[in-house]
């Protein structure tokens, strides 16, 4: 049995107020799925950045496979309420979502593409940044910065950077500074704080978490308003790639660019003038009709 990425670890999702299940195939190949629900809607996978069904096995899911594990969960739980399905980006292990993302826009009565961005970490060099970014770093050099991991002491700091560059956006940061003081308690090996700073000042800071063994997501980045203007975010992506690769990581996740397909134009250059790829992201709602047995089963006789 091998070990389930983060969002489909009990512990996790327990934290999360998921619910987990498993299901069994005639095959006898187990796999697990979280879920929410509210009101006549199941969300796959509620809270979380993205979810749908992971083998226990961790192997290959054929697109029969598929088939019969929704039309499972279709069966078991919804009945006559429809499904929001988040699928992860199209990098993420496709040899176990992508026949899934194929059966969800085979039934999907709408679906939304989202621009996910992430560092290639084993191909990545200072060169894949643009020209500016590559003398940024440089005169951040020059600074004498520091890139550290923060203590656990350190975290309200962090989160005063976070919630003032979120605020000065119109944003808010989604999580409480007593959740990511549980994530890091309590997932020591997963979670990750960290900063740049100058002295005693904190430049920019970031939270990232092991999503699975070769893959990390920087679920919050910000830096500090007073040095914007010195782009201290150009050496933290800087230093979390190469914190990376050190790590064995392949993939370093920088999160979507887009809000319900509509794109951040301005985001989504920042992302890519620092090395980054694009991949999508998709979204799919599913309206189950009385006749969608029938087309299901035809499907897997095929």
């Amino acid at each position: 049995m091998s070990r389930p990425p983060l969002f489909w670890h009990p512990k996790w999702t327990s934290f999360h107020n998921q619910t987990l299940v498993r299901m069994h195939l005639q095959t006898n190949r187990e796999f697990t799925i979280g879920f929410n629900r509210r009101g006549d809607d199941f969300f796959v996978p509620g809270r979380l950045t993205f979810g749908g069904f992971y083998p226990v096995d961790g192997d290959i899911v054929s697109k029969e496979e598929a088939l019969e594990l929704l039309l499972a969960f279709r069966t078991e739980f919804l009945q006559s309420t429809s499904l929001v399905w988040k699928l992860p980006p199209r990098y993420f292990i496709p040899e176990v979502f992508e026949q899934q993302c194929n059966v969800a826009e085979t039934f999907s009565t709408q679906k939304v593409d989202d621009v996910n961005q992430h560092i290639e970490v084993i191909f990545w060099n200072e060169h894949c940044m643009s020209r500016g970014n590559q003398k940024k770093k440089r005169q951040l050099v020059r600074m004498n910065v520091e890139y550290r991991t923060m203590t656990l002491g350190e975290v309200g700091m962090c989160y005063e950077v976070l919630r003032e560059n979120r605020t000065s956006r119109g944003a808010f940061v989604s999580m409480s500074q007593e959740e990511i003081e549980h994530c890091l308690i309590n997932w020591p090996s997963e979670y990750r704080l960290v900063c740049v700073c100058l002295g005693d000042e904190i430049l920019a800071t970031a939270l990232t978490v092991d999503i699975a063994s070769d893959v990390r997501y920087v679920l919050y980045w910000a830096d500090n308003l007073k040095y914007r203007s010195n782009s201290p975010v150009v050496y933290l992506s800087n230093s979390l790639i190469e914190e990376a690769r050190s790590h064995g990581i392949r993939i370093l996740d920088l999160g979507t660019s887009s809000l319900d397909g509509i794109l951040d134009d301005g985001l989504f250059r920042f992302k890519k003038n620092l090395g980054a790829k694009e991949s999508i992201k998709s979204t799919y709602k599913i309206q189950f009709r009385t006749g969608d047995r029938r087309i299901f089963e035809k499907l897997l006789a095929e």
